[in-house]
C-alpha cells in the first residue's frame, strides 16, 4: 500500500509541475499582450513584433497602416515673373521666389505581410495634393497708356499689359513602393525594394478678373528606380510603446517633360513642348513613436522628410528656354518636402 501511494503522488506532482510550465508559458504569452487572453501559446521560432504587434502564433502576420502626412516643401530659385512697365521693364511686380508653398496634407498607407523566414514584403503609397502657392499683383502706373502697365514675363517673351495679374503654382507628388525587409542584425532592420515617383507643377499667371488671358509653364519628374534602407528601435518599453528611426535612399532615372503657352484674346499658342532624360537621387528619413493600445491597433506619431536631387521645377525653367524655338537646357534642382505624419496601424 506504501508503495502504491508513493507511486501516486509522484504522478500527481509531475502533472503539477507539468501544469505549472505551461500556465507560465501562457502568462508570458498574455503579458506580451497585454494581459489579452488570446488563445495562443509562445513557440521558440515566434521573432519579436517583427516591426508590427505580433509576437507569437501564428508566425505569418499581416499590418495595415494609414498615415495623415502634412508636409511642407522649399523654395524655387529667383526668376522674374511680373516686371513693369510693359514697353521697357525696370522693375521687378514678382520674384518666382516669392511664392510659398502652404503646408499641404496628404495620405500614407501601407500593407505588410511577414512570412516564417523573418522576411516582411511591404507595399506602399503615399501622396501630396494639391500644394499651392498663390499671390496678387495690382500695378497702376497712373498714366493713361493702357500698353504700358506690368506684364508676364513667358521664357524669354514679355507678355500683354495688365493693372491685376494673379500667380497660382500647384504641385503634387505622388510614391509608390514594393520593399523587402530581412531580418535585423545587431539591432538593425535592412531593407532593399524598388521605387517609383510622380512630381508634377503647373505654374499660371493669368488676369485676375479674365482666365483666357495668362502665361502657363507645366512640368513633370517621373523617376523609377531602386532602394536601399534600414529601420533601428531607437526606444521601448516592454508591451507598450517604441520610438523608431527609419532611413531610405534610391537611385532613379527621371523621365521630364515640359510644356508652355500663353493665352491672349480667346486663343492658346503653345510655346516650349521638350522631353528630357537624367539621373536622379532621392533619399526619406522618418522617426515615429509607436503606442500599442490593443495587441491588434497602434497609433503612430512623428517626422518625415524627402529629399529629390535632380528633378526639373517649373519656376526655374523661365530663364531657361526660348518661346520661339524651344530651345535651351533644362535647369535641374533639389526639392525637399517635411513634415510630420499622424495615424492608425491594424495588425492581425
Amino acid at each position: 500500500m506504501g508503495g502504491n501511494l508513493r507511486q501516486i503522488c509522484g504522478v500527481i506532482a509531475l502533472v503539477l509541475v507539468g501544469r505549472v510550465t505551461v500556465r507560465a508559458d501562457e502568462v508570458l504569452v498574455n503579458d506580451a499582450y497585454l494581459g489579452t487572453e488570446h488563445g495562443h501559446v509562445a513557440s521558440d521560432r515566434c521573432q519579436g513584433d517583427c516591426g508590427l504587434v505580433c509576437a507569437c502564433e501564428p508566425e505569418t502576420c499581416y499590418a495595415l497602416s494609414a498615415d495623415l502626412l502634412w508636409l511642407g516643401r522649399g523654395k524655387v530659385d529667383s526668376n522674374f515673373l511680373i516686371v513693369a512697365p510693359a514697353a521697357a521693364p525696370t522693375a521687378s511686380v514678382l520674384h518666382t521666389s516669392e511664392l510659398e508653398f502652404n503646408v499641404e496634407a496628404g495620405v500614407d498607407i501601407g500593407v505588410r505581410s511577414k512570412g516564417q523566414n523573418g522576411q516582411t514584403w511591404e507595399l506602399r503609397y503615399f501622396g501630396i495634393y494639391d500644394q499651392l502657392a498663390h499671390e496678387r499683383r495690382i500695378y497702376d502706373d497712373g498714366d493713361a497708356v493702357a500698353t504700358n502697365d506690368a506684364t508676364i514675363v513667358h521664357f524669354d517673351t514679355l507678355n500683354g499689359s495688365y493693372t491685376d495679374l494673379t500667380t497660382a503654382y500647384s504641385s503634387d507628388l505622388h510614391s509608390g513602393e514594393l520593399n523587402v525587409w530581412l531580418c535585423a542584425r545587431w539591432g538593425f532592420e535592412p531593407m532593399f525594394g524598388l521605387r517609383a515617383l510622380r512630381q508634377t507643377e503647373e505654374l499660371e499667371t493669368f488676369v485676375t478678373t479674365d482666365l483666357t488671358e495668362g502665361a502657363l509653364i507645366d512640368f513633370s519628374n517621373d523617376l523609377y528606380g531602386g532602394q536601399i534602407g534600414v529601420r533601428r528601435v531607437l526606444w521601448e518599453t516592454p508591451s507598450r510603446c517604441r520610438v523608431e528611426a527609419t532611413l531610405m535612399g534610391g537611385v532613379f532615372h527621371n523621365d521630364m517633360k515640359l510644356d508652355g503657352e500663353v493665352r491672349t484674346g480667346g486663343a492658346t499658342t503653345p510655346s516650349v513642348n521638350r522631353s528630357f532624360g537624367a539621373t536622379a537621387y532621392g533619399a526619406e528619413v522618418s522617426v515615429t513613436a509607436v503606442y500599442r493600445f490593443t495587441p491588434y491597433f497602434s497609433g503612430r506619431i512623428g517626422y518625415r522628410g524627402l529629399w529629390l536631387d535632380g528633378v526639373g521645377l517649373a519656376a526655374d525653367q523661365i530663364d531657361n528656354f526660348a518661346a520661339a524655338t524651344g530651345a535651351g537646357d533644362v535647369d535641374l534642382a533639389t526639392l525637399i518636402y517635411q513634415g510630420g505624419h499622424l495615424g492608425l496601424e491594424f495588425a492581425w
